[in-house]
């Protein structure tokens, strides 16, 4: 199996794989601010992942070329969704780099196809567009996420997907299978059928 793993000097954090477990019950048997104490693990995790991609020492200019091509991917797939999406994107990158399936590096997989118009496997690398970023402060923190992601120091939010999709749209493939996550508005699949 490939491994890619790039040295931070940032902390390295690792969120649970689920909530501990917590008796949801009162006295009377009614439920104790159930979505509460999800709106605030949620809220926690989320200001933990800021922390981490803030403390992560990211000059965007100075990018090794396979970090570049995965910040591009996020920047222009995912810029507009929260940290956890954008994160979650990059993670689908390095799922495919490590999947026999799909090219070894970062940059053959974000721009696998970049020569078939509208038929590449992330839109941005085949639309006719430029792909230079044009909003600093969200490249900023894509490159940030990119050295996150490149690195594993955050466990893998999509529980190994390999392919994504905006909510608003239904792809044929979608439907062979296994919805893994949704962040913002990407819903995150990986190979088996769905349920």
């Amino acid at each position: 199996m490939k491994r890619y793993a790039i040295a931070l000097s940032a902390v390295i954090l690792a969120m649970p794989a689920s909530l501990p477990s917590h008796d949801a019950q009162g006295k009377a048997g009614q439920p104790l601010f159930a979505d509460m104490k999800m709106a605030m693990y949620k809220a926690d995790r989320g200001t933990m992942l800021e922390r981490l991609i803030q403390g992560v020492p990211a000059n965007p200019a100075r990018l090794d070329r396979q970090t570049q091509c995965l910040a591009q991917a996020i920047y222009f797939e995912a810029r507009g969704e929260p940290l956890e999406g954008q994160l979650a994107v990059g993670q689908v990158v390095m799922n495919r780099v490590e999947s026999d399936a799909y090219p070894d590096t970062t940059c053959e997989v974000v721009f696998q196809n970049e020569g078939l118009r509208h038929r590449c496997q992330f839109s941005f690398a085949c639309d006719g567009k430029s792909d230079r970023p044009r909003d600093w402060q969200a490249w900023n923190t894509a490159s940030r996420v990119a050295i996150i992601a490149r690195s594993a120091s955050w466990r893998d939010l999509t529980r190994q997907a390999t392919h994504y999709h905006a909510s608003y749209v239904s792809p044929y493939w979608s439907a062979k299978m296994h919805q893994t996550a949704e962040f913002g508005l990407h819903r995150f699949f990986r190979a088996g059928a769905s349920k």
